[in-house]
């Protein structure tokens, strides 16, 4: 056997191979490059589940602790991650705190990292809690603080806050709505009544909805916990 040719053979196979997997690594590197945005679609998707079902969980968490007898003022979202939520009214074995053991037994959470608004002007990254907006379609047309409504929040880009109505099954523009307030802290405050957008056929009596300000980069997501 000519051992030249031999060898010459196997170099020929060795070469072979990697052209082969070349082209293969080229072809799946343009499949994943023709895929992002629909990765981007699904991940989206995704995140906007979890903040529902974090909303949800947090609104049941304020509801069985009223039930237990804390009163509205007296709910508590003290934390160990974002400051500026003590509340003078919670009784101090923590039975009002939604983020403690003793009381709604919450871990708080932080929200999907790629989806929020760094840039809004407040709370940026965090979910946020505040009692000084009026939840009009929900009982009340009145505009001040004794009127206002224990409210979560979570700033978001505009074009997830589409995404998250879409994933709410709501239609609506949300360019009409202005809306804002600081830290709850057992106080009821008024900054503005939230009523273009829950006067609307699709987000009367939803207490979860998308909505912000053409003002600014003032979107967010709102969980009703408390209608007064």
């Amino acid at each position: 056997m000519n051992k030249s040719a031999e060898s010459g053979n196997i170099f020929f196979y060795i070469l072979l191979a990697i052209v082969l997997f070349a082209a293969l690594s080229y072809v799946a590197s343009q499949g994943n490059r023709g895929n992002t945005s629909t990765l981007t679609d699904q991940q989206a998707k995704l995140a906007a589940q979890e903040i529902i079902e974090y909303g949800q969980t947090v609104a049941n968490a304020v509801q069985k602790l009223r039930l237990r007898g804390c009163t509205d003022t007296q709910i508590s979202f003290e934390n160990d991650v974002v400051s500026g939520y003590g509340n003078v009214n919670a009784p101090t074995d923590n039975s009002c705190h939604v983020f403690k053991i003793e009381g709604g037994g919450l871990n708080w959470a932080n929200p999907p990292p790629a989806f929020y608004n760094e840039t809004a002007p407040w709370f940026s990254g965090k979910y946020f809690f505040y009692g000084e907006t009026v939840w009009a379609e929900n009982g009340t047309t009145c505009a001040n603080s004794t009127c206002a409504d224990l409210i979560m929040g979570l700033h978001v880009s505009d074009s997830f806050c589409e995404i998250f109505n879409d994933s709410l099954g709501l239609d609506m523009d949300i360019e009409d709505t202005t809306w804002g307030g600081g830290r709850w802290t057992g106080t009821y405050g008024y900054f503005e009544t939230f009523a273009d957008e829950t006067d609307s056929a699709e987000a009367a009596g939803k207490t979860l909805i998308c909505s912000g300000s053409g003002t600014s980069t003032n979107f967010g997501i709102l969980q009703l916990l408390i209608a007064r």
